[in-house]
């Protein structure tokens, strides 16, 4: 199959229009909140790309969701929070938690698939990506999840389909 040069830029823009959609949606380009308590900058001198000023931010919502075990929303802001902290195994623990309560969540999915991706676990990232879609096929960011985890499996032939399924569902997102 040969793509025609505006077919292949077209499908590279709406990648990277996704990608943009994604990373402002996690949050990635928001402001850090400002402290009113003077302390020490914590710094990372081993660049292990965990975010250590959201450690504070985790452990008041893990007091919170110890106290409230039956707090689903709080189990799931954690595994959000962990996510963008790149505590990337500690999310999936609790992204795994809030799912048994919620299986039919397809968002909480793909995020957690992000996570196996994060840590380099691709065939678990695209077994739960996949069950993503199982309750909701129409899931855009997960068809092009997938896209981004077969690309980096270098299943080409495969990422594509998925980069074309999800252009298919919203050509204009």
């Amino acid at each position: 199959v040969k793509l025609s040069i505006r077919a292949l830029v077209s499908i590279i823009s709406v990648i990277i229009v996704l990608v943009a959609i994604t990373l402002f949606a996690s949050g990635v380009f928001d402001f850090p909140k400002v402290s009113t308590v003077n302390q020490a900058p914590v710094t990372n001198s081993q660049n292990s790309g965990v975010d250590l000023s959201k450690m504070q931010d985790i452990k008041d919502l893990e007091d919170k969701v110890a106290a409230n075990p039956k707090d689903y929303q709080l189990l799931l802001q954690l595994a959000h929070l962990k996510n963008d902290a790149g505590l990337y195994e500690q999310a999936i623990t609790n992204y795994k938690q809030y799912l048994a309560a919620y299986p039919t969540n397809a968002d909480a999915r793909v995020d957690m698939g992000v996570c196996y991706y994060s840590i380099k676990n691709y065939d678990e990232a695209i077994a739960v990506m996949k069950d993503a879609l199982k309750y909701k096929p129409d899931h855009q960011i997960a068809h092009m999840n997938l896209g981004v985890v077969y690309m980096a499996t270098g299943k080409m032939d495969e990422a594509k389909k998925w980069f074309q399924k999800a252009i298919d569902l919203g050509p204009d997102n």
